[in-house]
């Protein structure tokens, strides 16, 4: 359970999670809103203070209370607020992952697409259902190794075992997994419970994540393994 029963989060990933998450959402309505100004009128941004083209047509049209207007104003509010990559339109950040990397390009239907975010999410529930459980026995079993007095670590070299080593690479290593999965859940359910209710394109829905058998520099594990996202938004990911 990510919260205990007095309310209280005990979940250190749901802290990581919610924690970078409302930074993110903060710094991402500032390029929106107040840098890039993303009009419904013009159907991007107006502005060039986030790096952005502004959009050359801005239609004057009288706003209309009718339903199909209240509709699409709606609809490009959830999509302009939930993305950051815009990978539909003229302002898409580079190197987003493609749907299929033998076939760049490919936008799969809308039931394929559907049935295969179903399965995926599934698995990865599970996957993170086992690796938390591993987790939460890990942490507390081995609490004394990340304590104040093994923070030091030139400074004690001599005192440095291999299990302690061990543990510590296994800890960093499934806490970013823990954040790779998460992060991978919360896409994955996003972008199913949209398409699944048309309000927005399955295009408008690549991979999180690139291939991680491409990861084989710096550079190139830095694009496939980071969420991609606009310059001004990842900013939040650092600073969280």
């Amino acid at each position: 359970m990510i919260i205990c029963a007095n309310g209280q989060l005990e979940s250190p990933i749901a802290h990581a999670v919610l924690g970078s998450g409302s930074v993110y959402r903060i710094i991402h309505y500032v390029a929106i809103v107040l840098l890039d100004r993303w009009s419904f009128e013009a159907k991007g941004p107006t502005s060039s203070l986030g790096g952005l083209e502004p959009a050359s047509d801005m239609a004057r049209e009288e706003f209309s209370w009718s339903l199909k207007d209240l509709e699409e104003r709606i609809r490009f509010g959830i999509r302009v607020s939930t993305t950051t990559r815009f990978s539909t339109t003229k302002w898409s950040i580079k190197y987003v992952p493609q749907f299929d990397d033998n076939k760049p390009g490919l936008v799969p239907a809308r039931s394929e697409f559907l049935w295969r975010t179903f399965i995926r999410v599934g698995s990865l529930g599970c996957c993170l259902g086992l690796l938390g459980t591993f987790a939460q026995n890990f942490w507390k079993h081995n609490a004394s190794m990340f304590s104040q007095e093994y923070v030091p670590v030139y400074s004690r070299l001599q005192e440095v075992t291999l299990v302690e080593l061990s543990i510590r690479i296994a800890g960093v290593l499934s806490y970013w997994a823990m954040q790779y999965l998460s992060l991978s859940l919360m896409y994955g359910f996003l972008s199913f419970l949209a398409v699944l209710v048309h309000l927005s394109d399955v295009e408008e829905w690549p991979p999180v994540f690139g291939p991680m058998n491409e990861t084989w520099s710096i550079a190139r594990f830095w694009v496939a393994s980071t969420i991609r996202t606009s310059a001004v938004d990842v900013a939040a990911l650092h600073i969280s």
